[in-house]
C-alpha cells in the first residue's frame, strides 16, 4: 500500500521496503554511497563495529571527550542519533559524561553489547514512530514508547553541539560546568 507522503520506495529482495517519507518536503535524496566517514553498522555488523571502538578507544583524541558525546560522532558509532545514545546511556551504570578514554575495558565491553541491545530492541519495536508511521514489525507505537526510559524524560541538557540529551536524574553532579551554562 502506498501512503500519502511516500515520495520514494525502494524495495529490497526480501520485500522490505525503504521509504522517504514527508509531510512538509524538506527532505533531500542523492544516490551514491553512504558516506566515506561512516562506521560499521552496530547491528548487522557487530564485529567489524565492536573491533573498530576497541582498536581506538585509548588512542583516537575523538575518545577524550564526555561518552554522551562521543556516541554522536558516525565514524565509530554509526547510526546512533539523539534518542539512541539517551536509552543506551540510562541504561548503563556508569555516567554518561565519563570521558570515554578512561573507561574500563569491561565498561567498553559493557557499552558496546548495550549497543547492540538498544538498537536492535528500537528496530523490532519501531524506533522513532512518527503520528501516521505504521510499523512493518506489526508492534504498537505504544510498545516503543514503553521501551523508552529516557529520551524526553528526566534532566535533559544541551551539549556542545546543540542537541537536547536526556539522562538519569542520579548523575545531575556529574554534568560538566559547561553544559550546566547551556541548561533550560
Amino acid at each position: 500500500r502506498v501512503l500519502k507522503h511516500s515520495h520514494l520506495r525502494i524495495s529490497t529482495v526480501r520485500g522490505d521496503l525503504l521509504v522517504l517519507h514527508d509531510v512538509r518536503r524538506f527532505a533531500k535524496w542523492r544516490w551514491g554511497t553512504w558516506g566515506g566517514g561512516r562506521g560499521h553498522c552496530p547491528l548487522t555488523e557487530y564485529n567489524e563495529f565492536a573491533n573498530r571502538v576497541r582498536a581506538y578507544w585509548k588512542t583516537s583524541k575523538v575518545f577524550q571527550a564526555p561518552l554522551n558525546e562521543v556516541l554522536m560522532n558516525q565514524t565509530y558509532f554509526n547510526g546512533i542519533g539523539n534518542y539512541l545514545r539517551a536509552e543506551i546511556l540510562s541504561r548503563m551504570s556508569f555516567s554518561p559524561f565519563t570521558i570515554a578514554s578512561e573507561m574500563s575495558r569491561d565498561q567498553v565491553e559493557a557499552l558496546l553489547k548495550m549497543i547492540y541491545l538498544c538498537i536492535r530492541d528500537a528496530y523490532y519495536l519501531g524506533g522513532g514512530q512518527l503520528k501516521d508511521w505504521v510499523n512493518p514489525q506489526g508492534t504498537s507505537a505504544e510498545s516503543f514508547k514503553d521501551w523508552m526510559i529516557a529520551y524526553g524524560k528526566g534532566n535533559s541538557i544541551v551539549d556542545k553541539t546543540g542537541r537536547r540529551f536526556w539522562y538519569d536524574p542520579q548523575w545531575e553532579s556529574e554534568v560538566p560546568e559547561n553544559y550546566k551554562l547551556k541548561k533550560d
